[in-house]
């Protein structure tokens, strides 16, 4: 069995005795990486290495660069974004066709406290 320090030298593209160098099929190539299914030179770890840097995480969100431009209902139990991948929608649009987003901008600090009401008005208890 290999130590950890075998299987990350591994992991960073160096030979390993005992650790077999595997190359990917040119089928498996083509669907994670088009160009790369031509010459097919590429380790398996490598292939994985430069589709872990594709897929990265984008770092935390952070408010839209003109701020956030919302408007709360006068009652105060649904609101307008103006910003972000659901302007033009309400908070109670947002919620049936993705609760997700709603649930997201709630955990966000720079959502400012009034657009946060509603949002906790809007979600079920406990979310």
């Amino acid at each position: 069995m290999a130590t950890l320090e075998e299987i990350q030298r591994w992991a960073r593209g160096e030979h390993v005795e005992g650790l077999p160098e595997r190359k990917i099929s040119p089928r498996a190539a083509s669907k994670a990486h088009p160009p790369a299914a031509e010459n097919n030179t590429g380790t398996l770890m490598e292939q994985f290495a430069t589709s872990a840097v594709a897929k990265a995480k984008k770092p935390k969100a952070a408010p839209p660069p003109g701020g956030l431009k919302y408007k709360v209902s006068a009652d105060g139990t649904d609101a307008l974004l103006h910003f972000g991948k659901h302007r033009g929608s309400t908070l109670t649009i947002i919620h049936a066709k993705d609760k997700g987003y709603l649930v997201w901008l709630g955990r966000q600090d720079w959502v400012p406290s009034d657009l946060l009401d509603v949002i906790k008005y809007i979600l079920p208890p406990g979310i």
